[in-house]
């Protein structure tokens, strides 16, 4: 697991990473720590994937910690990203960008451990993947990539990112295999992934990258209120720093 850490008090930078090792022997992890001293020499730097976990100090001198994770953002969804400072005042941006956990300077070591447990739970997630059959082949689809899915008879569409997969599986037999939230089942014939919706409009869940998912009246109740749980879930992960 790559991690940068991006600060530039040294004294706080060297803090963190002795946290790291502390916990890379507690977990019995495989973690290498990269330090930059301002966000122009990670930006420089950074690739898509490079990075599992960032720390990022909100306040550095030139580009500040929160307008570098939103250039990062523009290109890795994917990455954690663990916001240090002294104020409380930016954990509504941090919520904005998905940061994933908020840490108040000084850092103490068991917050910073809760910070990592959930960084270490999303990384899981995002590398989630299920097994459909595609003309007869096994083919891996990383379930983040997953906007929703639809069946046309025996036929299932999966609307990804970036391109769509067709297979001849039963929706009910894909549900089973996505395994519930942030899968939601809203129609008979519709499963969307909570976590590419944008907004709940009456009955249409609406997508983000545009594009509208049903819910039929059957499904209306549970669906809203799976939606509502999912928000505030999410809203307690990122916000309540």
């Amino acid at each position: 697991m790559q991690v940068a850490v991006c600060e530039d008090s040294q004294r706080d930078a060297q803090r963190i990473i002795e946290m790291l090792e502390v916990y890379r022997a507690e977990k019995q992890l495989d973690l290498q720590a990269r330090v930059f001293d301002s966000a122009e020499a990670l930006l420089d730097a950074f690739e898509p994937g490079a990075f599992q976990i960032i720390f990022m100090d909100v306040l550095l001198g030139g580009l500040t910690g929160v307008e570098a994770v939103r250039k990062i953002r523009a290109r890795d969804e994917d990455c954690a990203v663990i916001f240090i400072t002294v104020s409380e005042g930016y954990a509504v941006e941090g919520f904005a960008l998905r940061a994933t956990h908020y840490l108040l300077k000084p850092v103490e070591y068991d917050m910073f451990c809760q910070a990592m447990d959930r960084c270490k739970e999303q990384t899981r997630q995002f590398a989630r993947y299920i097994e459909v059959m595609v003309n007869r082949e096994p083919v891996r689809i990383l379930t983040r990539e997953i906007r929703y899915a639809e069946v046309f008879k025996n036929l299932c569409v999966i609307h990804m990112v970036n391109n769509d997969v067709k297979t001849y599986t039963a929706i009910d037999t894909l549900e089973e295999k996505l395994g519930g939230a942030p899968f939601l089942r809203c129609h008979r014939s519709y499963i969307v992934n909570l976590r590419r919706v944008t907004d709940l409009r009456e009955d249409v869940f609406c997508l983000e990258g545009g594009g509208e998912v049903r819910i039929s009246k059957a499904y209306l109740a549970g669906a809203k209120k799976a939606y509502r749980d999912f928000c505030a879930e999410l809203a307690d992960k990122q916000g309540a720093f």
